[in-house]
């Protein structure tokens, strides 16, 4: 199989050459989801360009020096050197009533701060409510989200749900929290 090298793409208001998400991913052989989190995570910043290809469509790119150090990670992670990530930091889950006229919208997520994460939320959202916490590790959110949110609950954006019943998905998280590592002793 040819292995596919990313195309530099020349935008006429950027002095340096870049890369698009398409092409990088293409080239290191993942979907374009793995490689953007990828990015994320090494916290290489990415922006909208229109290339003859996409025409009306913007699509993710970065600069060359950016895309470099995503290669070079990829390389190292496929050689088994790991990212430090923080999977263990603990902090709390949290499930927060985002308008108190939509009472079916949920925000769902973990934060090392609650109030903090509740007090950003009011910018967009001025009546939200935290309406339960529990200890957690940020490893477990997308579990825990998951789970949750299997039954009667459709997310409508990143981290938000329309959930038909908030009783039952409360029940569900604490019955999964019931059985979750204390988190208030040192391991």
């Amino acid at each position: 199989m040819p292995r596919h090298v990313a195309e530099e793409v020349e935008i006429p208001w950027r002095k340096e050459r870049q890369v698009t998400l398409r092409e990088l991913s293409a080239e290191l052989q993942a979907d374009s989801l793995s490689v953007r989190k990828y990015a994320e995570t090494l916290k290489v910043k990415c922006f909208y360009v229109y290339t003859d290809e996409t025409g009306r469509m913007p699509i993710l790119a970065m600069s060359t020096h950016n895309a470099n150090k995503i290669r070079e990670a990829w390389a190292g992670r496929l050689l088994g050197k790991k990212l430090q990530q923080p999977t263990t930091e603990r902090g709390w889950f949290y499930i927060m009533l985002t308008a108190p006229g939509s009472p079916s919208r949920l925000k769902l997520g973990f934060s090392l701060n609650p109030e903090e994460r509740a007090d950003r939320t009011r910018v967009f959202c001025p009546e939200a409510q935290i309406l339960r916490l529990w200890p957690c590790r940020r490893g477990w959110e997308k579990t825990i989200i998951a789970f949750i949110t299997a039954r009667g609950c459709q997310q409508i954006a990143d981290g938000i749900f329309e959930c038909q019943s908030i009783d039952e998905l409360l029940m569900r998280a604490d019955a999964l929290f019931a059985f979750a590592p204390d988190l208030t002793e040192k391991t």
